[in-house]
């Protein structure tokens, strides 16, 4: 399963991280999260790259990122025996929308 394959089956979560107050509030937007894919294939360091304006969906996209970080450490993105040499960033949107939303699945570019 490629990297996005794998990245996008965690989508499925953002709607459990979505705010409640900001979806009563019809807030929306869209969070750019910072990882770093380590030598293993674990995404690690979590870090804001672009804000979404509303410190609420920010703090979300930060937990998000955080259960990322906990399940690429016990089950790395790549292969075993498969690493890399140096280390890669990557940016990671998450979009909070109720319009791509149902109470179950939310969009995740």
């Amino acid at each position: 399963m490629a990297l996005h394959q794998q990245l996008s089956h965690l989508s499925s979560l953002i709607w459990d991280f979505y705010p409640e107050e900001a979806r009563e509030k019809r807030i929306e937007g869209r969070v750019r999260v910072k990882m770093v894919m380590n030598q293993t294939g674990s995404l690690v360091s979590p870090s804001l790259s672009k804000s979404s304006g509303s410190k609420a969906l920010d703090d979300a996209a930060m937990k998000f990122a955080g259960i990322i970080e906990k399940r690429t450490r016990t089950s790395p993105l790549l292969k075993k025996g498969y690493c890399f040499t140096e280390e890669s960033d990557y940016i990671i949107p998450v979009h909070f929308s109720l319009h791509d939303c149902d109470e179950s699945v939310c969009s995740f570019p």
